[in-house]
């Protein structure tokens, strides 16, 4: 099967690489060796969706592989898999920040990045296959998934196109005008042309446009709708208060039961909602509909898949959001409970911090040490830094007796890779990430010297 998406490309560079690894695997996998496979794996939708893909093409080779999902790489995890001994370590949408530590773990086997996020160094001992390394943006244009799903293409994989979107979703690659833009929307052409998914313009709304309305403006996380998300109440007010009923004949209403009068309605009161924190293209444009999904599945709609990966990586069930993208259904009853705690978790949160966020210099501090769990402090910043009128928005947790710091930023003349890298190790810590949304981990008493030498940064 000749690979599609790498072709398209139409970078020689690219398209040699990923068919040179394919072909170091196979031949190792043919000797009888390179297995058992260890993968690593980020724990959001995008290091999540790239699990399932790397399972999925290692499985129809009868590879026998062992998958965690970690929060970040540091030494403890290192040394863990030196004490492991795999063969081969696969690490997916993580690692190419952290070839320093993983250079460890080339001595003594082979290892292989799958990544996206800005490289720290390059080494004659990984095979990293990142798409800055070709010159793609990967803050935009592939995700770690993507990257995951051009080897499976290079292996000859039957891996479905859809997966790598909800990665790519996930993690908010999206051009200027909100699209899927580069080698991400080369993928969802070829998923629409193969039959798998259908695009369409409409109100980016939980579950898409055949989930119940009322359940889906109260589920929409991304963007947040203040007053609206998170509360049924407000959600069903809304609706009737423009006359839109939330049940008819038994039946609950969806977007696709609205006249195009009454979608209009929605679609404008939305956007005056939304419009003092976030850009309206984030509310309505371009839905990616997976078409072998009920349309009342809140899996139908790809943007909704991913915000169940994030939930399941972060509320720690990586394991249920890993089946749910290789196609497996019979954990979604687990999925709805794990995604209730955590639409009621970030709206706790927000409420929590809205109103105790300290602002120095144009930076806000969200300090929720003790108060939000680590993995949970990215979301809460995310959607604070669409509310604040703030430089960047810099949050706090606690992490395995250290300090987790997420940080978020829409101002285009701030690269936060950098600035995280160089604030966190002043600091004694690590960082890094993508230019508008980076993070690290930092020493308990190393808060203030951190905080000193992020505002002489910025």
């Amino acid at each position: 099967m000749q690979p599609e998406v790498l072709g398209r490309i139409g970078k020689e560079s690219i398209y040699k690489a990923f068919l040179e690894i394919a072909d170091f695997l196979i031949n190792g996998w043919r000797k009888g060796e390179l297995f058992p496979v260890r993968i690593v794996v980020h724990n959001d939708a995008d290091g999540l969706s790239s699990a399932a893909i790397i399972s999925d093409f290692l499985s129809n080779m009868d590879v026998p592989h062992h998958i965690s999902a970690v929060k970040y790489i540091e030494q403890n995890l290192i040394e863990e898999l030196l004490r492991e001994r795999y063969p081969l370590v696969i690490f997916g949408d993580i690692g190419s920040g952290y070839k320093s530590m993983i250079e460890r773990i080339a001595e003594r086997a082979k290892v292989i990045i799958l990544d996206h996020h800005r490289p720290d160094k390059t080494s004659e001992r990984i095979k990293d296959l990142n798409p800055f390394l070709f010159g793609i943006n990967g803050d935009e244009d592939l995700s770690g998934a993507g990257v995951a799903y051009l080897l499976a293409e290079a292996l000859g994989s039957h891996t479905s196109p859809h997966i790598p979107l909800i990665g790519a979703l996930g993690d908010l690659q999206y051009s200027e005008n909100r699209e899927l833009s580069g080698v991400n929307k080369i993928i969802a052409e070829v998923a629409e042309r193969k039959g798998i998914i259908s695009i369409r313009n409409d109100l980016k709304l939980f579950g898409g446009p055949g989930y119940p309305l009322a359940a889906a403006l109260e589920r929409t996380v991304q963007p947040h709708i203040p007053g609206i998300s998170g509360n049924s109440s407000a959600a069903i007010s809304l609706l009737e208060k423009l006359g839109i009923p939330v049940k008819k004949d038994d039946k609950w209403t969806t977007l696709d039961d609205l006249s195009a009068e009454k979608k209009k309605e929605l679609a404008s009161e939305l956007i005056r909602i939304i419009a003092p924190f976030s850009d309206p293209k984030e509310i309505i444009g371009k839905v990616y509909l997976l078409k072998n999904e009920e349309p009342a599945s809140f899996l139908r709609d790809l943007r909704s898949f991913a915000t169940v990966l994030n939930a399941c990586g972060r509320m720690g069930r990586p394991d249920i959001g890993i089946m749910l993208a290789r196609g497996v259904r019979k954990y979604l009853n687990e999925a709805v409970n794990i995604l209730n705690d955590y639409r009621k978790e970030i709206n706790d949160a927000i409420t929590r911090y809205e109103s105790s966020i300290r602002t120095v210099k144009g930076v806000a501090f969200v300090d929720g040490e003790g108060h939000v769990r680590d993995m949970m402090i990215g979301v809460v910043v995310s959607i604070l830094s669409k509310k604040l009128p703030a430089r960047a928005v810099i949050g706090y947790a606690l992490s395995d007796g250290r300090i987790k710091i997420s940080a978020r930023s829409a101002d285009k003349s701030i690269d936060l890779n950098e600035i995280l890298k160089i604030a966190c190790e002043s600091a004694g810590g690590i960082g890094g990430g993508h230019e508008e949304a980076a993070g690290g981990l930092i020493p308990l008493d190393r808060k203030d010297h951190f905080e000193k030498k992020l505002i002489e940064l910025l």
